[in-house]
């Protein structure tokens, strides 16, 4: 190719845009959940570190708009992440959304958070090896740690927890916003497979998902 400036540009949306692709792929996989979503965006957000102060603009804004308290809440009871990528405004939604859904149990909540506690959670549950048990999985054995002085309390607050788990851990992750970040950078697919044709003509490595 003669024309560097092409060549230079080609290069230059490659790097912005394939962290992008391989997020987008990761979120709309029918398995991917909100708590996993919050993971994905905030590792998309490191490989964007290094970009224009106006992607990272608009990576900011979109990441806003596409998580919200629930997100955040989700990823703080899942137990292979316990909500550590979050920043303390995120946790102050989480805990805000989890009161205006139910304050008795917010404690729960703040112990998980302490993983090492052991206070009502098991040390052992926070293993390693149970790091591959599905977030439910982990859960139904989890609230059998939830006691309370009675009987008839306990119960509810056992069904309580499952309830919310089960609502948060099957709710599917959405893409739009992720697709939406390719607009923001006037990024069409019409654009994108022509700059993948530039892409091979210069002869570069493809990016891979994996």
């Amino acid at each position: 190719m003669n024309d560097i400036n092409i060549s230079l540009n080609a290069q230059d949306y490659l790097q912005r845009m394939c962290p992008v692709a391989v997020a987008l792929d990761r979120v709309q996989k029918s398995s991917t959940t909100i708590s996993e979503c919050v993971e994905i965006w905030n590792h998309l957000g490191t490989d964007l570190e290094n970009q224009p102060t106006a992607v990272r603009t608009h990576f900011t804004k979109r990441k806003n708009m596409a998580l919200g308290p629930c997100h955040y809440l989700a990823n703080m009871l899942d137990h292979r992440y316990l909500g550590k990528v979050l920043s303390d405004a995120e946790r102050s939604q989480a805990y805000d959304h989890l009161k205006s859904i139910n304050e008795d149990l917010v404690p729960f909540v703040m112990t998980l958070q302490c993983a090492d506690s052991g206070d009502i959670f098991p040390k052992y549950m926070f293993m390693d090896t149970f790091l591959k048990v599905s977030p439910m999985t982990w859960w139904n054995i989890a609230c059998q740690a939830i006691t309370a002085e009675d009987a008839n309390v306990q119960t509810k607050l056992r069904q309580q927890m499952l309830s919310l788990c089960s609502q948060l851990f099957s709710a599917g992750a959405t893409t739009a916003s992720l697709k939406e970040y390719f607009r923001v950078m006037d990024w069409s697919t019409q654009n994108l497979e022509t700059n993948w044709e530039i892409r091979k003509q210069l002869n570069l490595p493809l990016c891979s998902a994996t």
